[in-house]
């Protein structure tokens, strides 16, 4: 095993870019999609609960302005919530862009968690 498939744990309200494969959500047009992480879970062969970032501003959710910190250019909305299986969660599959802001993330956990 090399180390890019070596399964590790997300940190909370971490945003990552993730490959759409692992997301379950069908055809993805992106080679990777903004996620944030809205729970870390404990044990084995359990699923990391995500919400995704879209650039589609109609879409409904939670918006979030260009954020430059994060390398993401363009406004966009965190409009779904899926899983990932934490086997899949990998240094080849996933990529720490770093910590949503605290005004954002409150909107999202309130919306995604409750």
């Amino acid at each position: 095993m090399t180390p890019a498939d070596r399964p590790f744990l997300p940190v909370l309200r971490e945003v990552y870019r993730v490959r759409p494969v692992i997301l379950g959500l069908g055809m993805d047009p992106k080679r990777s999609r903004p996620a944030v992480v809205l729970a870390v879970p404990i044990g084995q062969h359990v699923r990391i609960p995500v919400a995704t970032r879209t650039t589609k501003l109609h879409r409904v959710g939670v918006p979030h302005p260009a954020d430059s910190r994060l390398d993401l250019d363009l406004p966009g909305v965190f409009s779904n919530r899926t899983s990932v299986d934490a086997t899949l969660w990998t240094p080849g599959n996933v990529k720490r862009l770093g910590l949503l802001d605290e005004a954002t993330w409150a909107l999202v956990s309130e919306r995604f968690e409750s």
